[in-house]
């Protein structure tokens, strides 16, 4: 499903949030994908420190990618299940490179280490993630426009 696991990475490059951050996808193979976010002012802090958060959403995004890419089978999409990260040390002004790999599959579920890095190779961040994947788009979770008469089945939100 690495096709997937590409059409995914430029549908996230081209979200608001992921555009304005940067975000870039690299490698992307069966079980592993790197991914980068340049380094811009408006990302960092007032002594040049970038944002966690910026370090937090590179983890997530290649997590995403890495779990649909390992899908040997259908998945088009990937949610969260749970994501932590580890703060290592502090990037200032540079990069950030992440490289994901998947450390374990199941039917639905992947289980993915992250490491991000600076461009000068120092450890920033490390996280570990799982992410259920789905065939179906997210479109097919998200609720229909509000209708007369029409039933809501809340479950179909629940992952």
């Amino acid at each position: 499903m690495i096709d997937a696991a590409r059409r995914l990475a430029s549908e996230l490059q081209a979200t608001s949030f992921a555009s304005r951050l940067g975000f870039r996808a690299g490698d992307i193979l069966g079980d592993a994908v790197n991914a980068s976010l340049p380094y811009a002012a408006s990302l960092a802090n007032a002594q040049g420190f970038v944002h966690g958060g910026a370090a937090a959403s590179l983890s997530m995004w290649v997590a995403m990618l890495a779990a649909v890419a390992s899908d040997r089978e259908r998945a088009v999409f990937a949610w969260p299940v749970s994501l932590a990260v580890h703060y290592l040390s502090a990037a200032r002004a540079e990069a950030l490179h992440a490289n994901g790999r998947i450390t374990s599959r199941g039917r639905d579920l992947a289980h993915v280490e992250i490491e991000v890095a600076s461009d000068r190779g120092r450890p920033v961040a490390a996280a570990l993630a799982v992410f259920r994947t789905r065939g179906e788009s997210p479109r097919a979770y998200l609720p229909r426009a509000c209708g007369a008469g029409e039933d809501r089945d809340a479950s179909r939100l629940m992952i």
